[in-house]
């Protein structure tokens, strides 16, 4: 019995003297593969990390304004590749496949193909210099921006967002603000190469106007109809360089308003403001005196609607103060109108609701307002918002 238990003894220490070895070697390596991978991770990091830097050396994040352009452009180095880049705003579209860089619904980029005869003006880029590129801004306010990880939209100016253009026979090639990366299109796919003659060669198709879309402060809204005056007079619609091409009221959260609107920009509709004008006072006590009193009927004599603000005038009247901007513009007017919404509203009732409802007007493609008016509908209380649009003479 003794000799059995020695024997199964012995076998046991045979059997840890074996695994033991086994076992440490195993664990080394282990060790071995984990310090590795932090190794290669680390070089990775800081790789990414140099590039970026190398990307910011550049930074400039002071906008020029786009009138000014051409100034900017002669004031630059002789040997630069943006000398005698002169367009404002285009659309960019490679060579190969005909297809342009432009924006989804959603706001992130996307590549499709390009008509010259029907352009699509949401996938109209503007040009705005600084130093030795531009920052290519798109009409929902954000910028293209090239980096290793791919080519994206930037929501600000900055010196990863700063784009190249080096010039070849046939156009240029896109790269980010050290030349490392430059855009490739394959069709509808976006994708970044490291080697110039890889990349797409671009063409960019001017254009005299670009539309950019504006969002107003947010405001709360009175209740009942004596709220009507307080809560529209705290809002204003404004293009500071441009016309509106549209507007409407939105509730972006709980009782909070604002205007959303778009502006004709660039050097067709950048003409002199022609002067403020403000009408004669009416009754404002319930939203239906939106459509009866004279002070509401906005109408530029000439050229196209700047900005507007409801004034609030004595004893429940009100008017509109608006400005018109000097731009060429065709004889024909047409109308755009809004949804019909029943303008009556309760005592407790957001005084701007129905507003709301009536969601918004807008031109079509190369038309600016000129003009705005609320009208009755049929019978009852319905009522619309209509605007009067002209085309631009580009």
């Amino acid at each position: 019995m003794a000799s059995n238990i020695t024997v199964c003894r012995d076998r046991i220490y045979d059997s840890i003297r074996i695994k033991y070895p086994l076992i440490i070697i195993m664990m080394i390596v282990v060790v071995l593969l984990i310090v590795l991978l932090l190794v290669v991770g680390a070089i990775f990091y800081f790789t990414q990390v140099q590039e970026t830097e190398d990307e910011d050396t550049d930074t400039d994040t002071d906008f020029v304004p786009v009138e000014t352009f051409q100034e900017v452009v002669e004031e630059q180095d002789s040997g630069s590749d943006q000398d005698g880049f002169d367009i404002v705003n285009g659309w960019i579209y490679d060579v190969k496949y005909n297809y342009k860089l432009g924006i989804k619904e959603d706001g992130s980029l996307k590549a499709s193909e390009y008509n010259a005869d029907t352009p699509d003006q949401t996938s109209k880029w503007s040009f705005e210099p600084t130093g030795t590129g531009f920052h290519v801004g798109s009409t929902n306010g954000k910028f293209l921006k090239i980096t290793s990880a791919g080519v994206s939209l930037s929501n600000k100016a900055t010196g990863t967002a700063k784009i190249v253009l080096s010039p070849t026979e046939d156009g240029y090639k896109l790269s980010n603000s050290t030349k490392k990366y430059f855009i490739k299109l394959e069709k509808a796919k976006i994708r970044v190469v490291r080697n110039k003659e890889d990349a797409s060669t671009f063409m960019i198709d001017a254009s005299q106007y670009y539309i950019k879309n504006y969002s107003g402060d947010k405001k709360p809204s009175g209740v009942g109809g004596a709220g009507i005056i307080s809560s529209l007079s705290e809002f204003s619609v404004s293009c500071a360089d441009g016309v509106l091409s549209s507007f409407g009221m939105k509730k972006p959260s709980s009782n909070k308003y604002q205007y959303d609107y778009s502006c004709m920009e660039g050097d067709v509709a950048g003409g002199e403001l022609l002067g403020s004008q403000e009408l004669d006072e009416s009754e404002l006590t319930s939203l239906d005196g939106l459509a009866k009193g004279s002070g509401f009927k906005v109408k530029c004599d000439e050229g196209g609607l700047a900005n507007f603000k409801l004034l609030e005038g004595s004893d429940g009247k009100a008017s509109y103060e608006f400005d018109c901007r000097d731009v060429p513009l065709g004889e024909t007017e047409k109308r755009t109108t809004s949804k019909v919404v029943d303008f009556g509203i309760g005592p407790e009732e957001a005084a701007l609701g129905p507003i709301v409802g009536l969601e918004s007007i807008k031109c079509e493609e190369g038309h600016v307002l000129t003009g705005f008016e609320f009208t009755g509908v049929s019978n009852g209380n319905n009522h619309q918002l209509s605007g009067i649009c002209k085309k631009i003479a580009a």
